[in-house]
């Protein structure tokens, strides 16, 4: 037996028995779909796990309270959203946070007891937490409305426990309200424009696949299936359906099928404004229709992901944004991290992790917090390379935050992404490849884990696997500011394969495309030597001199990723030829 803190969730349904007896299938087939399609992802998305379902009912864990409220206020937006048999039923949840007992596969103890009789207090459609929870909550979601429902004695239960309501599922507009600390996202049906509705079934087939992919960017709340389904058909007002389904972005999209051709447009919309942030076209044969619709479904998911990032950074600058403090601690981190690796200043990477580390101490549970500490620190390592000392105590607190950030999002890919990439630092090739390989299992879209499995393979020597994952990661990057650093990743593999030839168009434009970027050289400069390009070689080799000095520095001393020790003496020696050394 294990005896735990956490946060139990408890759901059934009102008047279960009335509805079984009115209509047993209609019922248990709502019933059944609200478990798949609603709860379950709801559940998965909060870092929870689902202990227990009887009957109507479901027990649930979290390791973070503010996670299990928030998911008990998606649950039931997206139960009020359904359509048909769905709507007739109305959940009601209680969320209780307090000591509890694993035992055998089951969650047992005072803890789950007074979330069950939380939830017999709650309202159709409506939440009841104990103060135990409100206590964590109420400063984490200032802009939840919780009304004071007083103390009650629960059967069996030895004290009066003080409860609070959240009302019957607030509209969607108001959820969105609730909830603004992360960008929300409604991928509305696919158009079929073939004038053939046998081809229903693949429009819906995409946009269920891409549903299904974005979710896994745990960054992004994806508003349910069944409740972006209800709008087909009425995808011209984007201001009032996002209101609707309380989506801040929207994806459409059209799919029209002529013989063995097929095309696939897509756009990414701000509902508020209507603007358009991403487009795309893609014409493509039938030769497998699944994995045409895998293939669409990914390089969608691959480009719209960034696009909200980007645009909820560009709004949190607005004034009158609306975040939690931790939140927005955070993102300001990961944002002044970014310029602080594109300008290669140790100074904004050291003060994106100040902001991270305060926004850890402000919220202890927030994973984006986490998230970013590791981020930021990780990558203060990786330019304070040169300053051993520095270098460790980053390392050290980045594994620690990371660390941690999986404990608490146990299918979070950025948890192994952030701790693969510190392997690699260390020169743990095979660790650095395993973890990354299951960053890449929870979620295959993201184009990063795609490079940086590449990179660790290319260090590794792994030429062959090391080409085709950066040519996946350039493919999932058609344009924007990480194009450059795939390029890159793209023209070491070659170069790791002894295909200088074919590395330097991509070590070119690489280096075209971030030409402040010190570091983007030295795979130039090592091709462009090892084709006898000497004069060439030397004035680039300069160039990086003079933006990463101590950079350049280290390499020529061959100081260098490489894990197999040919390679990094097959990469000095070209830098030191260009710098007409030996």
């Amino acid at each position: 037996m294990e005896r735990r803190l956490a946060a139990i969730l408890v759901a059934d349904i009102a008047g279960f028995s009335r509805l079984t007896s009115e209509d047993e299938e209609g019922t248990l087939a709502a019933l059944a779909r609200l478990r798949t399609e609603v709860v379950d992802p709801a559940v998965a998305r909060h870092a929870g796990g689902i202990f227990k379902t009887t009957g109507d009912g479901v027990l649930a864990s979290f390791a973070s309270a503010v996670e299990a409220v928030r998911c008990a206020m998606e649950i039931q937006q997206a139960a009020a959203q359904c359509g048909s048999n769905e709507a007739r039923i109305r959940l009601r949840i209680g969320v209780h946070v307090g000591d509890v007992v694993v035992s055998g596969g089951d969650l047992l103890g005072d803890g789950v007891n007074v979330a069950a009789r939380l939830e017999q207090l709650a309202e159709p459609g409506g939440v009841c937490i104990s103060a135990a929870a409100h206590e964590h909550v109420r400063d984490r979601l200032p802009r939840v409305q919780f009304a004071d429902g007083g103390e009650h004695a629960l059967r069996n239960i030895a004290r009066p426990v003080h409860v609070w309501h959240l009302g019957a599922a607030p509209t969607a507009h108001e959820h969105r309200a609730a909830t603004s600390d992360r960008p929300s996202l409604a991928v509305l049906p696919f158009a079929n424009l073939s004038g053939e509705a046998s081809e229903d079934y693949f429009s819906d087939g995409i946009t269920e696949e891409i549903i299904t992919a974005v979710s896994r960017f745990r960054g992004i709340v994806v508003i349910a299936r069944n409740a972006s389904f209800t709008m087909r058909g009425k995808e011209g007002d984007a201001k009032q359906v996002g209101a609707a389904l309380g989506a801040e972005f929207l994806l459409q999209g059209s799919l029209r099928r002529a013989g063995e051709r097929i095309r696939v447009t897509a756009q990414l919309v701000e509902a508020a404004s209507g603007k358009q942030l991403w487009a795309e076209r893609f014409d493509r044969t039938l030769a497998d229709i699944l994995d045409v619709q895998d293939e669409i479904a990914g390089r969608i998911v691959a480009a719209v992901a960034p696009a909200i990032r980007d645009a909820e950074i560009t709004r949190a600058r607005q004034p009158g944004r609306v975040f939690t403090r931790s939140y927005e601690l955070a993102l300001r981190a990961l944002v002044l991290c970014e310029e602080g690796v594109r300008l290669n200043d140790p100074g904004r990477c050291q003060e994106a992790l100040d902001l991270a580390r305060e926004a850890a101490r402000t919220e202890p549970v927030s994973p984006r917090a986490f998230h970013a500490v590791a981020v930021a620190s990780s990558r203060l390592s990786d330019i304070a390379q040169f300053v051993a000392d520095a270098a460790t105590r980053a390392l050290d607190e980045a594994q620690a935050a990371a660390e941690r950030l999986a404990e608490m999002e146990p299918d979070n890919h950025l948890a192994y992404y952030t701790l693969g990439y510190i392997a690699m630092q260390q020169h743990r090739g095979e660790d650095a490849r395993r973890l990354l390989g299951a960053a890449s299992e929870l979620n295959p879209n993201d184009p990063h884990v795609a490079r940086m499995l590449s990179w660790t393979e290319s260090n590794n020597g792994l030429a062959v696997d090391a080409i085709a994952h950066a040519r996946d990661a350039l493919v999932r990057t058609p344009t924007g500011r990480d194009r450059p650093i795939m390029l890159w990743t793209l023209a070491l593999a070659y170069w790791v394969h002894g295909d200088p030839a074919a590395a330097l168009p991509y070590a070119r434009e690489a280096v075209a495309g971030s030409v402040a970027y010190g570091q983007r050289y030295g795979v130039l400069v090592a091709t462009l030597a090892e084709l006898g390009e000497i004069d060439e070689a030397r004035r680039m080799l300069a160039r990086a001199e003079q933006l990463a000095p101590e950079y350049v520095k280290s390499r020529l001393e061959g100081k260098t990723w490489f894990t197999r020790p040919e390679l990094a003496a097959r990469y000095t020696a070209a830098l030191r030829r260009a710098a007409g050394i030996d």
